[in-house]
Protein backbone atom coordinates (compact mmCIF):
# COMPACT_ATOMS: atom_id res chain seq x y z
CA UNK A 1 0.00 0.00 0.00
CA UNK A 2 1.92 3.00 -1.33
CA UNK A 3 0.22 6.29 -0.62
CA UNK A 4 0.68 9.34 -2.80
CA UNK A 5 0.02 12.93 -1.81
CA UNK A 6 -2.45 14.52 -4.24
CA UNK A 7 -4.43 17.76 -4.38
CA UNK A 8 -8.22 17.47 -4.35
CA UNK A 9 -11.36 19.56 -4.25
CA UNK A 10 -14.58 18.23 -2.80
CA UNK A 11 -17.66 18.70 -5.01
CA UNK A 12 -21.32 18.30 -4.13
CA UNK A 13 -23.25 15.70 -6.12
CA UNK A 14 -26.58 16.80 -7.63
CA UNK A 15 -29.25 14.22 -8.49
CA UNK A 16 -32.73 14.58 -9.95
CA UNK A 17 -35.18 14.31 -7.05
CA UNK A 18 -38.03 13.01 -9.20
CA UNK A 19 -36.13 10.57 -11.41
CA UNK A 20 -34.68 7.13 -10.62
CA UNK A 21 -30.94 6.56 -10.42
CA UNK A 22 -29.44 5.78 -13.83
CA UNK A 23 -25.83 5.23 -12.75
CA UNK A 24 -26.21 1.44 -12.50
CA UNK A 25 -24.70 1.63 -9.01
CA UNK A 26 -22.10 4.28 -9.83
CA UNK A 27 -20.26 6.17 -7.10
CA UNK A 28 -22.43 9.28 -7.47
CA UNK A 29 -25.46 7.22 -6.42
CA UNK A 30 -23.73 6.37 -3.12
CA UNK A 31 -21.93 9.57 -2.15
CA UNK A 32 -23.26 13.09 -1.64
CA UNK A 33 -19.75 14.47 -2.22
CA UNK A 34 -16.89 13.39 -4.45
CA UNK A 35 -13.20 14.33 -4.39
CA UNK A 36 -11.66 15.45 -7.68
CA UNK A 37 -7.92 15.56 -8.38
CA UNK A 38 -6.88 19.15 -9.20
CA UNK A 39 -3.73 21.28 -9.38
CA UNK A 40 -4.64 23.71 -6.58
CA UNK A 41 -6.66 22.07 -3.85
CA UNK A 42 -6.44 20.47 -0.46
CA UNK A 43 -3.69 17.95 0.21
CA UNK A 44 -4.74 14.32 0.70
CA UNK A 45 -2.84 11.05 0.84
CA UNK A 46 -4.36 8.17 -1.13
CA UNK A 47 -3.32 4.83 -2.51
CA UNK A 48 -3.92 5.37 -6.23
CA UNK A 49 -3.64 1.61 -6.87
CA UNK A 50 -6.64 1.14 -4.57
CA UNK A 51 -8.28 4.57 -4.96
CA UNK A 52 -11.35 5.46 -2.92
CA UNK A 53 -14.60 4.91 -4.82
CA UNK A 54 -15.45 8.62 -4.56
CA UNK A 55 -12.14 9.84 -6.09
CA UNK A 56 -12.62 11.33 -9.56
CA UNK A 57 -10.63 13.17 -12.21
CA UNK A 58 -11.58 15.67 -14.88
CA UNK A 59 -11.60 14.32 -18.42
CA UNK A 60 -11.61 16.64 -21.43
CA UNK A 61 -12.86 15.48 -24.82
CA UNK A 62 -12.51 17.24 -28.15
CA UNK A 63 -15.48 17.01 -30.47
CA UNK A 64 -14.36 18.71 -33.66
CA UNK A 65 -13.38 22.26 -32.74
CA UNK A 66 -15.34 22.09 -29.46
CA UNK A 67 -14.26 20.74 -26.09
CA UNK A 68 -16.28 19.13 -23.38
CA UNK A 69 -15.44 18.23 -19.78
CA UNK A 70 -16.86 15.61 -17.45
CA UNK A 71 -15.84 13.71 -14.33
CA UNK A 72 -14.75 10.06 -14.32
CA UNK A 73 -13.85 7.79 -11.40
CA UNK A 74 -10.17 7.04 -10.88
CA UNK A 75 -11.06 3.45 -9.95
CA UNK A 76 -12.86 1.78 -12.85
CA UNK A 77 -13.96 -1.82 -13.24
CA UNK A 78 -12.48 -3.90 -16.04
CA UNK A 79 -14.35 -5.93 -18.63
CA UNK A 80 -17.26 -3.51 -18.91
CA UNK A 81 -18.37 -0.66 -21.17
CA UNK A 82 -17.96 2.84 -19.77
CA UNK A 83 -17.68 5.19 -18.12
CA UNK A 84 -20.75 6.97 -19.39
CA UNK A 85 -23.20 9.58 -18.12
CA UNK A 86 -25.42 8.31 -15.33
CA UNK A 87 -27.56 11.43 -14.89
CA UNK A 88 -25.78 13.14 -11.98
CA UNK A 89 -23.71 16.33 -11.85
CA UNK A 90 -21.18 17.84 -9.45
CA UNK A 91 -19.81 21.29 -8.64
CA UNK A 92 -18.54 23.53 -5.86
CA UNK A 93 -18.70 27.26 -5.21
CA UNK A 94 -14.93 27.36 -4.63
CA UNK A 95 -13.53 29.72 -7.29
CA UNK A 96 -10.44 27.54 -7.72
CA UNK A 97 -12.72 24.91 -9.30
CA UNK A 98 -13.91 27.17 -12.11
CA UNK A 99 -10.34 28.34 -12.74
CA UNK A 100 -9.15 24.73 -12.87
CA UNK A 101 -11.85 23.64 -15.33
CA UNK A 102 -11.16 26.66 -17.56
CA UNK A 103 -7.41 25.97 -17.46
CA UNK A 104 -7.99 22.38 -18.63
CA UNK A 105 -10.29 23.43 -21.48
CA UNK A 106 -7.99 26.18 -22.79
CA UNK A 107 -7.87 29.97 -22.98
CA UNK A 108 -10.97 30.27 -25.18
CA UNK A 109 -12.98 28.86 -22.25
CA UNK A 110 -12.28 31.60 -19.72
CA UNK A 111 -15.91 31.66 -18.64
CA UNK A 112 -17.33 28.16 -18.47
CA UNK A 113 -20.10 26.37 -16.61
CA UNK A 114 -18.52 24.20 -13.96
CA UNK A 115 -21.42 22.01 -12.91
CA UNK A 116 -20.13 18.98 -14.78
CA UNK A 117 -21.70 15.64 -15.70
CA UNK A 118 -20.46 12.63 -13.79
CA UNK A 119 -19.62 9.67 -16.02
CA UNK A 120 -19.73 6.82 -13.51
CA UNK A 121 -22.08 4.36 -15.22
CA UNK A 122 -20.60 1.04 -16.35
CA UNK A 123 -22.44 -1.75 -18.16
CA UNK A 124 -21.71 -5.27 -19.28
CA UNK A 125 -21.38 -5.61 -23.05
CA UNK A 126 -24.70 -7.50 -23.13
CA UNK A 127 -26.50 -4.73 -21.23
CA UNK A 128 -24.95 -2.08 -23.47
CA UNK A 129 -26.03 -3.94 -26.62
CA UNK A 130 -29.58 -4.37 -25.33
CA UNK A 131 -29.95 -0.72 -24.33
CA UNK A 132 -28.45 0.80 -27.50
CA UNK A 133 -30.48 -1.06 -30.13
Amino acid sequence: MATTKIRIMTLKVFRAADFPDCTNGGASSKFDRIDVIVDDGFSKEVDLDDAPENLFKLEVMSIGPSKSAHLVPVRQPSGVVGPMMGGNYATTSDSRWSRYVASQLGPEFRFVATCLPIHDRFETQEMYDALTR
